[in-house]
């Protein structure tokens, strides 16, 4: 009785297969309003992320700005005045580094016990240059290393503290003080910032000479 049964059972199965086929619905591609819907979240997705990973900008956080050559000085002070107001830790990268003034700040710095590192342009600032203050702030017990990894390493920023944040075209020179049109900002107690740029720092520190 059974094995009578197996070929119409088969028939069956065959038949009711056969209709699923010929009955399944067709997805209809996205109209454009459901596309336009799916960009505008992906877009929505990337911009909260783009935002999660912008640095956190605290309530006291204030930005200085200082020009050259014309207030003169008043560019050169700003710098002085990060460089005074570190009570722990300064992280500088410079390219050239011919400025007397600015080194005697990060000498005196170092003298009440803030721990002072450089990274310095190995082209722009060979020892053996009298212009450059590579050997001058070495001399006076100033931590400075020689980044040659890069045609032109040509940052000119400083990490006050692990908050602050020095930066802008002015190279410390005497050349961005008095002749060149520059321009100096400090960001004042933003820490997210400060981690930024001291991240930048340590891989160029890692690559010294």
């Amino acid at each position: 009785m059974i094995r009578r049964a197996l070929p119409i059972i088969a028939i069956l199965l065959q038949s009711s297969l056969t209709f699923a086929r010929s009955h399944t619905p067709t997805v209809p591609p996205p109209t454009l309003g459901q596309e336009v819907a799916r960009v505008v979240v992906e877009a929505g997705a990337q911009a909260i992320a783009d935002k999660l990973s912008r640095p956190a900008i605290p309530p006291d956080a204030e930005i200085e700005v200082a020009f050259s050559p014309v207030p003169q000085g008043r560019a050169l002070r700003l710098v002085q005045k990060a460089i005074s107001s570190a009570t722990a830790t300064i992280h500088m990268a410079a390219y050239t580094f011919t400025s007397k003034p600015v080194a005697d700040a990060l000498i005196r710095a170092a003298a009440r016990g803030v721990r002072v590192y450089v990274v310095l342009d190995a082209k722009a600032n060979s020892p053996y240059d009298d212009k450059s203050k590579i050997a001058y702030l070495r001399d006076a017990g100033v931590n400075v290393c020689a980044n040659s990894r890069y045609p032109v390493m040509h940052n000119k920023f400083a990490i006050i503290d692990g908050k602050h944040v020095e930066t802008g075209s002015f190279n410390y020179s005497y050349a961005a003080e008095a002749r060149n049109a520059e321009n100096v900002i400090v960001v004042w107690n933003m820490p997210d910032l400060a981690a930024k740029y001291d991240q930048q720092f340590e891989l160029l520190a890692s690559q010294c000479d």
